[in-house]
């Protein structure tokens, strides 16, 4: 496959270009600490890969999509390593004869999910706790029963939480909507206590759940469906592999590698030189040692005569 993962025509939210001129962790070093609510979707990716055919998914074609991610990818330096640290976690470990396929599939789309979005929520998440400022982290869970999708895909949290519909999206009549209306309510409240008080979940609220603060250590959140409830561990295999491992890799120092690599070769060319040497010498000691042999025995022959 000849291309990357990556939309060029798309507006720049932070940073160089963007509209705001520097990174939200730059922010945070100097700005007000003021409370944030940080969440993602359960499966933000779903939409994006729906013209792959993630059904009859190969182990070569994920490959493929693993290499397009993370070679393309200009925050990373040592790119070939953390395409084979990629390609461990979420391909060769997932290709058991005894597993089922759709394993392989699921674990392509959290590749994808966990990298654009859910890797990046958690280190800003932590990032601001670390600061001082209160963290509320969501996971939007909820799965509707009249929509043809179900998976919680990217911006369904907006889709419920403004109460629109999507052209794309196909609405059944006939399902449960009563749960949908419930969801909106729910997650609008606690919008509208966080924006007033900082707090989604106050004393007055009168919900049966509690919204706390998340834990550097715990990555505590809330899961968002019509029966909302505390959580801990928010997307811990994406948040430990590209914020923890992916990050080691790329600090490693190839170019030592490479040094020590050619260093270990010139060492075997030695040791290999030297080994010949000690042959030589042998062979040199051993001819040396039968002349003399062959000398004197010839000298005592001539005695004899």
């Amino acid at each position: 496959m000849q291309y990357d993962d990556y939309e060029e025509f798309v507006p720049i939210v932070d940073g160089i270009g963007g509209v705001l001129p520097e990174s939200p962790e730059m922010l945070a070093t100097y700005r007000r600490k003021m409370p944030m609510m940080i969440g993602t979707t359960r499966d933000e990716m779903i939409l994006n890969e729906k013209n792959v055919n993630m059904s009859a998914l190969t182990r070569t074609a994920a490959e493929e999509m693993v290499e397009n991610l993370t070679l393309a990818y200009s925050g990373f330096v040592n790119h070939r390593l953390i395409m084979e640290g990629c390609k461990y976690e979420y391909i060769w470990s997932k290709i058991n004869p005894a597993m089922d396929p759709s394993v392989l599939n699921d674990a392509v789309l959290n590749m994808y999910s966990h990298f654009w979005y859910d890797a990046p929520a958690s280190r800003l998440a932590t990032h601001y706790a670390k600061g001082g400022a209160p963290v509320y982290l969501y996971s939007f869970d909820h799965i509707s029963e009249i929509f043809d999708y179900d998976r919680a895909f990217h911006g369904c949290d907006e889709i419920f939480l403004f109460d629109v519909e999507p052209r794309f999206l196909v609405k059944r009549r006939d399902r449960n909507w009563q749960l949908d209306r419930r969801l909106t309510e729910i997650f609008a409240e606690l919008i509208i206590n966080f924006a007033r008080t900082g707090i989604p979940t106050p004393e007055s609220s009168g919900f049966s759940f509690n919204w706390t603060a998340m834990k550097v250590d715990k990555l505590n959140y809330l899961s968002i469906t019509d029966s909302p409830e505390m959580s801990v561990g928010f997307r811990w295999q994406g948040h430990v592999f590209w914020n923890w491992y992916a990050r080691h890799l790329d600090a490693v120092d190839v170019g030592n590698l490479h040094r020590i690599a050619q260093l270990d070769k010139q060492l075997g060319d030695y040791q290999l030189a030297t080994w010949m040497l000690l042959f030589c010498a042998l062979f040199f000691f051993a001819i040396l040692v039968g002349l003399a042999c062959y000398c004197t025995r010839k000298e005592a022959d001539d005695e004899d005569l």
